[in-house]
C-alpha cells in the first residue's frame, strides 16, 4: 500500500516501511526463508572458514590487505560511499575464491 507519509524506515512489530521508486511504502513483514540448500550451507562453511583465517594473520598481513583495500569503496544504505576495510576486502575475496574452489590468498 503506497501513502504519502512515513515517519521513518525499517520494521515496527509487523509493519515494515521503505522507500521504493514508486515513493514510500508500508508493507507486512515477511521473516525470510532460508531454504538451507546444499550450495548455501558450503557457502556459509567458506565464511566461517575465512573468518577464522583471518585471525590467524600476521600484524603486518593485515594491515598489507588495508592498504590493498584503500583504493575500494562501496555504497552503504544512505548512498555514501564508504573505503572498504582491509578485513571485508579480505573476506569478500577469499570468499569468492572459496566458493569456485580456488586457493586463499593471505
Amino acid at each position: 500500500m503506497k501513502i504519502s507519509a512515513i515517519p521513518k524506515r525499517g520494521r515496527k512489530g509487523s509493519v515494515v516501511y521503505l522507500e521504493t521508486r514508486y515513493g514510500k511504502v508500508a508493507k507486512q513483514y515477511v521473516p525470510p526463508r532460508n531454504p538451507r540448500t546444499v550450495e548455501q550451507q558450503a557457502h556459509r562453511r567458506n565464511v566461517r572458514a575465512v573468518a577464522r583465517r583471518w585471525r590467524t594473520l600476521t600484524a603486518e598481513q593485515k594491515t598489507a590487505w588495508g592498504v590493498g583495500a584503500a583504493q575500494g569503496y562501496f555504497l552503504n544504505d544512505q548512498g555514501v560511499q564508504v573505503r572498504l576495510k582491509g578485513y571485508t576486502f579480505f573476506a569478500r575475496l577469499n570468499t569468492r575464491r572459496a566458493d569456485l574452489g580456488l586457493p586463499q590468498f593471505d
